[in-house]
């Protein structure tokens, strides 16, 4: 279950970063809230709140202009063990605007 679980944060937090230009890591939504660069540090450092990290940077995404599609995250291909770079590109039938 934690195995699925992680490729399930690697999907969704790769897709809130992949196609953003350089200059989002230092996006902030206001002075003094995390830009995504500092996130994504965080991230690292544990688990438990990485989810909802990963909401944030999504948010943070939309705000700085560089939107994304949502999607039916539970018809994704999702694979345990896949927690890299490499994970499957999202499939347009499941994104929605």
């Amino acid at each position: 279950m934690l195995r699925h679980a992680l490729a399930t944060l690697a999907y969704r937090a790769g897709k809130t970063v992949r196609g953003t230009p350089e200059a989002f890591a230092e996006f902030r939504a206001s002075e003094g809230s995390p830009s995504p660069r500092e996130l994504l540090s965080h991230m690292g450092d544990l688990i438990a709140d990485a989810l909802t990290h990963t909401g944030q940077l999504a948010m943070l995404r939309r705000l700085s202009g560089h939107k994304m599609k949502g999607e039916n995250y539970s018809r994704a291909d999702i694979e345990v063990g896949r927690v890299g770079i490499e994970q499957t590109p999202p499939d347009p039938r499941y994104e929605f605007d």
